[in-house]
């Protein structure tokens, strides 16, 4: 513990990922990991967006390594997870599931093609990149963070897809824990 009961956290030489980072939870994690000396990968579709939190970043903390890519592409996927073991020699301590998006629809005004990109965005994408990652946060001992929300617990009107696949992010978080004897259900 820190001064006046603040635990006081360093991530100096812990190399984090996170998705979804040019904008909402992905970049406000962003700029704390920054705060907290870690190594970054931040990763987003939306290149101007990545460009500012890498700079913010960068006035922060040290130097983050950024990948513009498209979570929804398998092999832009697979580029992030390369890419983020060869800049860190294999390093990873914790990946941060962040890149989501919300879609407004009740089940007769939502297409089939908005629902898939939904399901794909929010948990197709968090799948894959675990997957893909978990032997080096084996190795290190490290985490996976999946940003889900109170839709996934709660239903709310309107919102169909997004509850549903915060509703999966939750589950498939819940399975892995049960999975690696992190969580007694």
């Amino acid at each position: 513990m820190g001064n006046k009961g603040k635990m006081v956290m360093d991530f100096t030489g812990k190399v984090v990922l996170i998705t979804g980072a040019a904008s909402g939870i992905g970049l406000a994690t962003a700029k704390m990991f920054s705060q907290l000396g870690a190594c970054l990968t931040l990763v987003d579709q939306d290149e101007k967006g990545l460009m500012s939190i890498l700079k913010k970043c960068l006035n922060i903390g040290y130097e983050p390594f950024g990948i513009c890519g498209d979570l929804l592409v398998p092999e832009e996927v697979e580029c992030v997870a390369q890419k983020t073991k060869e800049r860190f020699g294999g390093k990873l301590d914790v990946l941060v599931n962040g890149a989501g998006i919300m879609h407004e629809g009740t089940l007769q005004s939502t297409e089939l093609a908005c629902f898939s990109h939904v399901m794909n965005t929010n948990v197709t994408s968090a799948f894959y990149l675990s997957k893909l990652l978990l032997p080096q946060l084996l190795r290190s001992k490290g985490c996976i963070v999946n940003v889900s929300g109170v839709c996934g617990l709660r239903t709310f009107p309107d919102r169909l897809s997004y509850n549903m696949s915060k509703a999966a992010l939750d589950q498939f978080t819940k399975s892995m824990a049960l999975d690696f004897g992190l969580w007694d259900g």
